[in-house]
């Protein structure tokens, strides 16, 4: 197969197109399809439009289908259907696991937020509160409270014992794309289409601080186990935006840009003990990043609108969701 090019960008805290030129470093772009790096090793596709997927324990995965609005926890090792959850009224946008309290938690379209048990087919918790779709969904550590984001421009705080809202904030234009709680419940990320990048006191809603706003509307978020780094993906069409950024939330600046994909960066995800960067683009690529050099390692063709991206519970596997192929393993 032939070799392409990727650029990284380093930089300090200007976000501007300008200072994005400087340190530029070119990096030869490693393509694989072999067996001795990514590979797939299963495609799912008789589950077509599939918005998001997450891990879950014992090589379980949990997503939401777009055709028919249920969730359902696969066993992507046996290929077969654990559970299946029927109560959405419209395409669910997020879904989670929640380690220690075994519970699943879906948000939806339908402007509602679920949470169900394996032994029940109804929902245990409906929680309504937002007035249009609920794009995302962020637990604690402790698994006691929710944050969910809306395209109405509203974060909630909610209580998952009680289900009442804690709290609420808003602000104007802040179309909410993704949130992300750090792993000591300290900080909360939130990305959205006003194209700012906030960081929360997320048990009240108190901004802490904003970093500097980005060029292109950030589709997701993520902060690492340590606590330390934040990264966040952004739009772009033909590789204007389409860059991974990595944060400093100790002291609060902007580490470096990736670049390398050519469409919307979907999804990106710190991952293997913090040491790598998965991402997942519309250009049909998954791309692996290292975390200490931030250096592009590894490029995988996969297919066509690739929405979401998430690492196994044992770390030896991608899971990666589309609209187009269902869902695809991947081999690290």
């Amino acid at each position: 197969m032939g070799k392409i090019f990727s650029i990284f960008r380093s930089k300090s805290n200007s976000s501007s197109k300008s200072s994005a030129k400087l340190n530029n470093i070119v990096l030869e772009e490693k393509i694989t399809n072999e067996m001795n790096g990514l590979h797939v090793i299963e495609t799912f596709n008789l589950y077509d439009n599939v918005l998001n997927i997450s891990s879950v324990l014992n090589n379980k995965c949990l997503f939401g289908h777009q055709s028919n609005y249920t969730l359902e926890l696969f066993d992507y090792l046996k290929s077969e259907t654990v559970k299946v959850w029927d109560g959405h009224e419209k395409d669910i946008t997020r879904s989670i696991f929640c380690p220690r309290i075994n519970r699943y938690i879906s948000c939806s379209r339908d402007k509602t937020i679920k949470m169900w048990n394996i032994m029940n087919s109804r929902p245990e918790l409906d929680l309504k509160g937002h007035e249009l779709v609920v794009t995302t969904i962020s637990i604690d550590n402790e698994n006691k409270n929710l944050v969910s984001g809306s395209r109405d421009n509203n974060l909630k705080l909610w209580d998952l014992n009680t289900g009442q809202i804690k709290c609420s904030a808003n602000i104007s234009r802040n179309l909410v794309s993704d949130t992300f709680w750090s792993n000591d419940n300290k900080l909360l990320i939130q990305t959205g289409e006003d194209k700012e990048v906030r960081i929360w006191d997320p048990y009240n809603l108190k901004i802490l601080f904003n970093f500097p706003k980005k060029q292109y509307i950030q589709s997701s978020c993520y902060i690492s186990s340590d606590n330390n780094f934040a990264i966040t993906s952004s739009n772009g069409f033909q590789g204007n935006g389409c860059e991974i950024t990595v944060w400093d939330l100790r002291q609060r600046k902007l580490m470096a840009e990736l670049y390398g994909h050519e469409q919307t960066v979907t999804d990106a995800n710190i991952i293997k003990n913090d040491s790598q960067i998965i991402s997942c683009s519309n250009d049909s690529t998954v791309r692996l990043w290292d975390m200490k050099t931030l250096k592009l390692q590894e490029t995988i063709y996969v297919s066509n609108t690739l929405t979401s991206v998430a690492e196994s519970q044992d770390m030896k596997y991608i899971l990666v969701s589309s609209l187009s192929n269902g869902i695809h393993l991947i081999r690290k």
